[in-house]
């Protein structure tokens, strides 16, 4: 956990100063080490995991998902592994470290606003308990107010706040009257994006209602909302673990709303502002 979490800062400033990265991974310090070069650190948990599956292949036990590959892997190549070792713990690598953090974060946050406000955890206490026993996240997806508090969480607290860089192709671009020329990187950027006045009024107010439906057609707009909440990316790169993510995040924010009806702060736990939030990624 302690380098997944020095890796969170490591990629957010490598991802916009690379020279900053290539010098400070060279320096034998432990802690840079594990922030700039955390992919080494990772890959022997991968390496673990790839033991773990191969073990419970050969004594029969039930198959986890890498030994699944594995086996997968073997029926294609004829009994022998179509993999190497190196792809299963490479995929491996990428499950322990894709969506642990985000996740845990973003859950953290919803929870954590919802805390806050009383009156708003009333009314998703209510929401949530009318759920049948037994409920599937199809059932979820129906929930608005549920849906709004987990967008506006990812609006505010995006996981994943910094440049999200692309290559202008070869035939060059125009965009908002701009010429872009070939080879030219852009980007757009959550943590800016989201605090965007023009798209979001009273931008650093958490407010779930700019995704709610509002019947007297006034100042709400959801699907402007949603259209431009980018906390997963956006176009044909938009985040491949979308889908999973969110069903993990209402899952998470229901069942806890149901088993710990009145949940509420410790004392001794400072309010915190969007505007105290730290941003290892920049702002532009």
């Amino acid at each position: 956990m302690k380098i997944l979490e020095l890796a969170l800062i490591g990629n957010g400033i490598g991802a916009e100063h690379p020279w900053m990265r290539a010098v400070l991974s060279r320096l034998p310090v432990k802690k840079l080490n594990q922030m700039f070069n955390s992919t080494n650190y990772i890959l022997g948990h991968g390496m673990k995991a790839v033991e773990n599956a191969k073990r419970s292949i050969q004594e029969g036990r039930s198959s986890n998902l890498m030994a699944t590959v594995i086996e997968e892997s073997q029926k294609e190549g004829g009994g022998k592994a179509s993999l190497q070792d190196i792809d299963v713990q490479v995929e491996a690598t990428s499950l322990i470290f894709a969506g642990s953090g985000t996740t845990a974060n973003t859950l953290a946050f919803t929870l954590w606003n919802i805390a806050t406000r009383p009156e708003l955890r009333e009314k998703l206490e209510r929401e949530v308990s009318a759920l049948p026993d037994g409920f599937k996240d199809v059932d979820l997806e129906a929930l608005p107010l549920l849906n709004a508090t987990i967008n506006e969480t990812l609006r505010l607290y995006a996981a994943v706040p910094g440049s999200l860089p692309r290559v202008v192709p070869a035939q060059g671009a125009t965009m908002c009257g701009h010429y872009l020329a070939p080879g030219t990187v852009v980007s757009t950027q959550a943590w800016t994006y989201h605090r965007d006045a023009s798209l979001y009024p009273n931008p650093l107010e958490f407010d779930p209602s700019r995704y709610l439906e509002d019947p007297t057609g006034s100042s709400n707009n959801p699907k402007g909302a949603k259209a431009t909440n980018s906390a997963f990316g956006a176009g044909a790169y938009t985040c491949l673990g979308i889908h999973l993510a969110w069903m993990e995040l209402r899952y998470g924010v229901a069942m806890f709303l149901r088993d710990c009806q009145g949940a509420e702060l410790a004392e001794g736990m400072k309010p915190l502002s969007p505007a105290e939030l730290v941003n290892y990624f920049g702002k532009s």
